[in-house]
């Protein structure tokens, strides 16, 4: 199994956010239309000429404004023709299914359960919109297909700070794009600037998030927040630990508090990481590398398939990797990856089926937090972390050190 291409664009969101230093800045396209993007153009009613359904391209241009940027930059950003008709075509699936099943859902507000349920009706042939014969089962590469396209998009959207927490009260109509020039130019405007032609001066012409940068990243960046007990609070608030609780995030038996992880205990434990790898303990090097760069709980890395790992738009280690993780109450973020934990999922990824667990024992059962626990303490020896204090390492202490040093927007 390879690890899927997608496609890597700067962060946007209701504040400007910073791009990642090695990921590249977006260019900004100014069209009117998805149909205005090369290969996308809509055939008639009757069929004839064009390259995509006139239908699709209707559905996706009549989206809220913000969501048809996103959706607009997802696609420009796949250079195939074939591929950027593909997507397009897929997500229209998609969204009629979504609205057939939840009109009130809106598609950057989907869930991993909506996924998962939409992926379930093509295998079954419960689809009865936005397939050719309604009722009739998809094959198992196709319903594979729609997958990776749907995960490439949202993580796409994550990453970029488009996904939206809570449903817009009053999403900004479709028609307001009438003040971007029909038949815009392919002109690729600066980004730094923030302006779209033919928009108003010093408005931010990239897709916009649903929800403010800092809340966002507040409270989705711990994926396993909730299944691990890390201090989490309710879904949809800030997962953060509360304060001091890096300082407080587990006891000794005499009940004294368990010091948070210093800078230079996590250069050990990767250090350990690597050791561990070179053993040829992938799995256990590839948890705990991802443990401590993301906070993911054990239930989450059990989650965690060849289909939720997308390489760079380029493929090279140049440009980093995006990984997406769910929890259990379905909500996703995606991380981007450094070389050396790509690396780990690389070898993982070609070892294992489509959908299949990349993080999972020996015998084939799922981990969990004592399987997580034995493998972080073992990675904190092999990394030189004196016997006491790495038996003192504990999930949950390093997942707090790890979610309260993540960037707060």
């Amino acid at each position: 199994m390879t690890i899927m291409e997608s496609a890597s664009l700067r962060p946007a969101g209701g504040r400007r956010a910073e791009p990642h230093p090695r990921v590249a800045a977006p260019r900004v396209l100014s069209v009117s239309s998805v149909g205005h993007l090369a290969g996308l153009r809509p055939r008639g009613r009757s069929g004839a000429g064009g390259d995509v359904r006139g239908a699709d391209v209707e559905l996706v241009d009549a989206l809220d404004l913000p969501t048809w940027r996103t959706v607009v930059a997802w696609l420009r950003d796949t250079p195939s023709m074939a591929g950027r008709r593909s997507r397009l075509q897929i997500l229209a699936a998609f969204m009629r299914w979504l609205r057939t099943l939840d009109p009130a859902t809106e598609l950057l507000a989907a869930s991993g359960t909506h996924l998962d349920r939409y992926c379930e009706a093509a295998r079954s042939g419960a689809l009865t919109v936005g397939v050719r014969t309604p009722g009739k089962p998809l094959a198992g590469a196709t319903v594979a297909r729609r997958r990776t396209a749907l995960s490439s998009f949202y993580a796409y959207a994550w990453q970029y700070g488009a996904v939206r927490q809570t449903h817009a009260a009053a999403p900004p109509p479709a028609r307001a794009r009438e003040a971007v020039p029909r038949r815009g130019s392919v002109r690729d405007t600066d980004p730094q600037a923030g302006t779209d032609t033919g928009s108003q001066a010093g408005t931010d012409a990239r897709p916009q998030a649903g929800t403010d940068a800092g809340q966002r990243v507040g409270a989705a960046r711990d994926a396993g927040s909730k299944a691990g007990t890390d201090g989490g609070q309710q879904a949809g608030t800030d997962t953060r630990p509360r304060v001091g609780a890096v300082h407080d995030a587990g006891s000794r038996a005499d009940g004294a508090p368990v010091p948070g992880v210093t800078p230079e205990e996590r250069r050990l434990l990767r250090q350990g990481v690597g050791r561990l790898a070179a053993e040829g303990r992938s799995v256990e090097a590839a948890a705990v590398a991802l443990l401590e760069a993301t906070g993911a709980s054990a239930a989450t890395l059990a989650r965690l398939t060849a289909q939720d790992i997308h390489a760079g738009a380029e493929g090279g280690d140049g440009r980093p990797g995006i990984i997406v993780l769910r929890d259990a109450q379905d909500g996703v973020v995606a991380f981007p990856l450094t070389a050396r934990i790509r690396s780990l999922l690389r070898q993982l990824c070609s070892s294992r089926p489509a959908g299949e667990s990349l993080i999972r024992r020996d015998d084939g059962d799922p981990v969990d937090g004592a399987w997580l626990g034995r493998v972080l303490r073992e990675a904190a020896q092999a990394g030189g972390i004196p016997e006491r204090r790495a038996e003192a390492l504990h999930p949950q202490l390093l997942r707090a050190t790890t979610v309260a040093d993540l960037p707060r927007g």
